[in-house]
This record gives structure tokens, sequence and C-alpha cells, in this order.
């Protein structure tokens, strides 16, 4: 059955994510990691950001410091990414509608 114009796209946003990266403001809900990723991953900061870079800097960091459990030993890349990285992921779970005109 073909959707009218009046049909809503209905999600949820999961993530709250605020802080700077590389200088960069951040301030913006997402629905998925994989929508930061197109935002700033890749090649459009210095970090060249990738899935597997952005799990362990949200395990290992909480914005510019790095958690206590990481602590013990100390990492070369430590001094770099206290330097580029000050991002803080908020899990929610709010409603996302968007009015989607299909024709």
């Amino acid at each position: 059955m073909p959707r009218t114009s009046k049909a809503q796209n209905k999600s949820q946003y999961n993530w709250y994510v605020h802080g700077t990266i590389c200088g960069l403001p951040v301030d913006k809900k997402y629905c998925s990691l994989t929508g930061f990723l197109d935002d700033f991953g890749g090649n459009k900061t210095v970090l060249n950001l990738n899935k597997s870079k952005l799990a362990r800097l949200k395990r290992k960091w909480n914005g510019n410091q790095k958690r206590p459990e990481y602590c013990l030993k100390k990492e070369q890349t430590d001094a770099y990414f206290a330097k580029h990285w000050n991002v803080h992921f908020v899990p929610i779970h709010e409603k996302r509608v968007r009015k989607v005109v299909y024709e």
C-alpha cells in the first residue's frame, strides 16, 4: 500500500553528543553512532575516526579525561587525545518525528 503525503517517519534518538572534537563544537542528537561518523569520521578531522577508533575512544575517555580504570598504563597517544577529544556521549531515548513527503 503506498504511503500518503501525511505519513510520518518515527524513530528515536539514542545519543546526545556534546563537547568539542579537534576544536569543532558538537552539540547534537544522533540516532546511531554511524550518524556521528558521517559528520566527523574519516578525514574530516585530524583523528581520522572509524567505527573501531570511535568505540575505543568512547570506552576509554570521558571528555578529555581518561577513565580511572585505564589510567594505570600510560600510552603515547594520551596527550594527543586529551588535546583533540573532549566529547561526551550521553545515552538517551527520545522520540524523533520527521515529516516526510512521499510523492
